[in-house]
């Protein structure tokens, strides 16, 4: 699980939003661990050699390509014309600069890799055909492995899973592991220790952690925390495309559910200091509002006082609750 921690840390530090507390989870991870400091020294790897990447030049590769074949005299064909050639030396120059830019993306044993950076919100078809949608701040892994889908996430997705009974879908994330044969469900899970939240719009899902696990059907929602599992009936479905779009729609939630997506819609950390707030129930929807107005809105609807530091730390003060 510490490897999609570095990926989402890494993520973080390259866009420039890692706070003092991460900064020093990260260093803590790298510290007298040759594994994660390799992964760390992959990682940098990847990101400056994408920088550094060249424009294809066409034009060059064409000569270059034109000067090494000879075309047959009087023979006419698509496959022989020049401009067929030109833009096929282009084809080979762009999969190499494509094939170049997609290897960090695939390891050795056919694992995928993907992280979606601050403000990035990324679509992939996985091998098997499910469908995922990777929120920003998150990292996915993804193999097929004795006869199992196994897929390790850290942060937030909805996922959409090809129907195969022959091969469970299975995700571990750092504080749950989730079992799936075939269906819809959008999962958040960040940072062991703190709240995970599954919501499922069709199908079974078995979710589970060292303690307990429990079945949760279309219709129905689990927060886990360290104290247990709890079941609720979803208010509504799970809105993918609106949540695609960076937009957040909470309807009738308990402020410890919100305080999990405002986590992973602004990059940012949130306490209260009377536990009796994160039972107050929050309706609203969040566009392209900041940090500060997202949460002086929550605070006016619930009676409560706040303080956001420099760091996008967010603390909500008093009684809650109207």
């Amino acid at each position: 699980m510490e490897t999609q921690l570095i990926y989402t840390l890494f993520a973080s530090e390259k866009q420039g939003t890692l706070s003092k507390e991460d900064q020093e989870a990260l260093q803590k991870l790298l510290e007298n661990n040759a594994a994660n400091q390799q992964l760390y020294s992959e990682l940098n790897f990847i990101w400056e050699s994408s920088n550094q990447l060249p424009q294809p030049d066409t034009d060059a590769s064409w000569e270059h390509l034109r000067a090494t074949i000879q075309v047959p005299a009087k023979k006419v064909s698509l496959f022989s014309s020049p401009s067929f050639i030109k833009y096929a030396a282009a084809a080979v120059v762009l999969f190499m600069g494509l094939g170049y830019l997609l290897l960090p993306y695939f390891g050795s044993n056919r694992t995928l890799q993907l992280v979606a950076l601050q403000g990035e919100v990324k679509e992939v078809d996985l091998s098997d055909g499910t469908h995922v949608i990777l929120n920003q701040n998150s990292s996915l892994q993804f193999k097929e492995e004795n006869g199992k889908r196994l897929a390790n996430l850290t942060g937030e997705a909805y996922f959409v899973v090809a129907k195969d009974a022959s091969k469970p879908f299975v995700i571990v994330s750092p504080n749950a592991e989730t079992e799936v044969l075939g269906t819809q469900f959008h999962l958040v899970d960040r940072v062991l220790g703190e709240l995970s939240l599954l919501e499922v719009n069709e199908g079974k899902v078995k979710f589970s952690n060292t303690k307990e696990n429990v079945l949760v059907v279309g219709g129905e929602k689990a927060v886990m925390s360290p104290s247990g599992i709890q079941k609720e009936k979803l208010e509504q479905s799970f809105n993918a495309a609106l949540w695609s779009k960076g937009e957040l729609a909470l309807n009738n939630q308990s402020m410890s559910e919100v305080l999990v997506l405002l986590k992973s819609k602004y990059n940012a950390s949130f306490e209260v200091s009377n536990p009796q707030i994160l039972t107050c129930k929050f309706s609203g929807t969040f566009k392209k509002e900041t940090l500060e107005e997202a949460v002086n809105i929550i605070s006016l609807a619930l009676n409560t006082e706040y303080v956001i530091s420099d760091s996008n730390k967010v603390l909500f003060k008093g009684e809650g609750c109207k």
